[in-house]
C-alpha cells in the first residue's frame, strides 16, 4: 500500500476542514461526516497541530482550522509527517537495503513508478482535493453520499440454524 490508514484519515480530515473555509471544525463533526473513529481522529488531529498543519482552539466555538492555506499543503507533506517514511528509498517489496547497487527483483520498474507517484503527490494539494470533491458533489447531486463519508450498512446477524 502506498500510504497508511492514518494518512488516508488525515487527508480526509484536512479536506473536510479546508471545505469549511475560515470556520472551526470540531473533531466529533469531522469524525461523523468522514466516518472516522473519533478517538483515532483526535490523535491524528493533535499530530497535525504538532506538525504545524492545523491550529486548535478549545471551547464551545473552538475546534480545528488549517494553519496555512490548503494550496500550500501537499499530499507528500502529509505522508511524510504521518507515515514518517522516506518514500524516495522505499522498496516495493519491503526489502531492507534495496538500492541501485543492491536491487530487488523489481527495483528498476518500481523506481520509475515511484518517481511518477512522488511527482504526483508533491504536486497535489489539499486545495486540489477539496476542489475535486466539491466538483464531484455538484455532479452527483445533493442526495448522493460520497465514498469517504458513506457509512457501511449494518451487518445482520444470522440466526443460528437448528439441526
Amino acid at each position: 500500500m502506498l500510504y497508511s490508514k492514518s494518512c488516508e484519515y488525515s487527508f480526509r480530515a484536512l479536506i473536510h476542514i479546508a471545505l469549511q473555509g475560515d470556520g472551526f471544525c470540531m473533531a466529533k463533526n469531522i469524525a461523523k461526516a468522514e466516518n472516522i473513529p473519533l478517538y483515532f481522529l483526535a490523535k491524528l488531529l493533535q499530530d497535525l497541530v504538532k506538525f504545524g498543519l492545523l491550529h486548535s482552539f478549545k471551547g464551545p466555538t473552538g475546534g480545528f482550522k488549517l494553519a496555512k492555506p490548503a494550496s500550500e499543503i501537499s499530499l507528500y507533506d502529509i505522508m511524510q509527517l504521518i507515515d514518517r517514511e522516506n518514500l524516495e528509498e522505499r522498496c516495493a517489496v519491503g526489502l531492507y537495503g534495496c538500492s541501485d547497487s543492491n536491487p530487488c527483483p523489481i527495483h528498476e520498474s518500481w523506481k520509475e513508478l515511484r518517481e511518477q507517484m512522488l511527482t504526483y503527490l508533491k504536486s497535489m494539494t489539499v486545495e486540489d482535493l477539496a476542489r475535486g470533491l466539491t466538483d464531484k458533489k455538484r455532479k452527483l447531486g445533493p442526495s448522493e453520499p460520497l465514498p469517504g463519508g458513506k457509512k457501511p450498512a449494518a451487518r445482520r446477524r444470522k440466526a443460528p440454524q437448528k439441526k
